[in-house]
């Protein structure tokens, strides 16, 4: 693998090569007490060669195991089945399971699998407080709530074609759209666009978003991410910062992984190499 960085105005992103035969690791220790500072070894030790360790590192609590430890779960340990389309991690440290084509949600807290009766689901679902959420598949929002589903279709149009929505609670959720960002209430059906971002954004469209530890909002473009704070119920107060990759000479950024703290991990291709590398922001 590969390191290099780059700073931002306020801040820096570091890339790590994923394909090329030489292994630098990140140094989770460096990692996890909230420093961004080199060591002798470069900012990058102790990663396996492989990008699912991020999901780890920037975890807010990890335990690990010896190998004689390690659980493994399907349909007979709990699971509404063996096949896992997505997996979310919601603020309450909750795991939720979506099967596609069977009909079932599976929540595990860490000990125990419930299953959650459900109509086809797709993507990933999202819930603020356990047990209510919102999901969504092509260009229908899908919505629990106290054991009930509600599907909401949107027009066909190409431009309401849904990337990703997050529980705001209250029944409303966020709706990312690749030009947008908007408000669904389910008790009103009503879609309200958000006017956030600046009209000068260098993301120039979006494609993903996660929910950061703090409650805040990731948000993933072509050209960067941008950094999303909200009141309840996505009302404002806004904040928008924007962390651009330019001079990374990065696209395709997509599959972000929110860290502690300010940090964020993503990963993207370089447009002169065309490697698809893993990208680090750290600390915004």
């Amino acid at each position: 693998m590969r390191a290099g960085s780059a700073a931002t105005e306020s801040g820096a992103f570091f890339s790590l090569d994923l394909y090329a035969a030489r292994v630098d690791m990140v140094d989770v220790n460096e990692h996890s007490a909230g420093t961004c500072r080199r060591t002798r070894r470069g900012r990058w030790s102790h990663w396996a060669g492989s990008l699912a360790v991020l999901v780890a590192i920037c975890s807010a609590r990890v335990y690990g195991g010896t190998s004689a430890e390690w659980r493994y779960w399907q349909a007979e340990q709990g699971l509404g089945d063996s096949y896992i389309e997505s997996v979310s991690r919601t603020p309450d440290g909750l795991f939720w399971a979506v099967h596609a084509d069977v009909a079932s949600l599976s929540r595990f807290d860490g000990r125990d699998w419930v299953k959650i009766p459900s109509p086809f689901l797709h993507n990933q679902f999202d819930s603020l407080d356990g047990h209510n959420g919102w999901i969504f598949g092509a260009n229908t929002l899908q919505h629990l709530q106290d054991a009930k589903w509600s599907a909401f279709d949107l027009p066909k149009a190409k431009n309401y074609k849904i990337l990703r929505v997050l529980d705001l609670g209250n029944s409303q959720a966020l709706v990312l759209f690749s030009n947008r960002l908007a408000r669904f209430s389910a008790s009103t059906q009503t879609l309200e666009p958000l006017s956030v971002a600046p009209p000068d954004s260098k993301l120039d469209g979006f494609v993903s978003l996660v929910r950061a530890l703090d409650g805040s909002v990731w948000i993933v473009g072509n050209h960067g991410v941008a950094r999303f704070s909200y009141g309840p119920s996505a009302t404002a107060p806004y904040s928008w910062k924007e962390y651009p990759t330019d001079r990374l000479g990065m696209e395709t950024l997509s599959s972000p992984i929110a860290g502690q703290g300010a940090d964020l991990f993503l990963t993207g291709t370089e447009r002169a190499t065309r490697r698809r590398v893993a990208l680090w922001l750290c600390q915004g």
